[in-house]
């Protein structure tokens, strides 16, 4: 876990959303595709967790919180990256 409380997860915990998550996802966008995200990292022995969208179209890349809703906070994990060293605040 680093000084924001984000665990980073290594290769070998790395879990698509239908294989992670045992709870309904609100957002429809990306449920239909839960199975295509895969969870890199959680927050604070996961309150929530961040997945990269690995379905080919318009999500692809995109990062989404999985937690209460599930909405995307990232267009890239390059993006995702940025924010978490500016305000990491801003990815829940």
């Amino acid at each position: 876990m680093d000084d924001d409380y984000i665990d980073w997860w290594p290769i070998a915990r790395i879990k698509n959303i239908s294989d992670e998550f045992e709870y309904q996802i609100g957002n429809p966008e990306i449920a239909k595709s839960a199975s295509k995200y895969l969870f890199f990292a959680d927050y604070l022995i996961w309150c929530w967790a961040w997945a990269i969208c690995c379905d080919p179209g318009p999500h692809y890349g995109k990062i989404a919180v999985i937690g209460d809703q599930g909405k995307f906070v990232a267009d890239s994990f390059e993006e995702f990256v940025d924010i978490v060293l500016r305000d990491v605040d801003a990815l829940c």
